[in-house]
């Protein structure tokens, strides 16, 4: 009989469990208890808005991959500050300055990997 089949006297056996795909060339992982994350080394951490746009509440939040060289790539704005008044200019500046980041790659069983990584800017970064 074939796994899931059922047995003689009406009980079925069950399917064993298939295990996860491992993830392979160019996977991005989360960051979790086997990885280890990445590690900052180079970039500035300051967003200068124009001088009309001085006033800034809330924070940004951003989704970047880390690729296995430590480059910064994919960046996608989750959640924006708010300008008073309004400015369409935060987004550009984020993938100038953020998009120049280097990072020590994170790694898995000491094997660099690409990782998915929120970064979340205070507005005393954007002033």
């Amino acid at each position: 009989m074939k796994g899931g089949d059922a047995q003689p006297g009406g009980t079925s056996r069950a399917q064993p469990a298939t295990p996860a795909p491992t993830p392979t060339l160019g996977a991005v992982y989360q960051i979790s208890g086997d990885i280890e994350p990445p590690e900052l080394l180079t970039g500035e951490t300051t967003l200068l808005a124009d001088k009309e746009h001085r006033r800034v509440s809330g924070i940004a939040i951003l989704e970047v991959v880390i690729d296995e060289s430590g480059n910064v790539r994919d960046l996608r704005v989750i959640r924006l500050p708010t300008y008073s008044p309004p400015w369409d200019g935060f987004e550009k500046q984020c993938r100038e300055k953020f998009g120049k980041w280097k990072y020590k790659p994170a790694t898995r069983d000491g094997k660099p990997v690409a990782v998915y990584l929120t970064i979340t800017v205070l507005p005393d970064y954007m002033q």
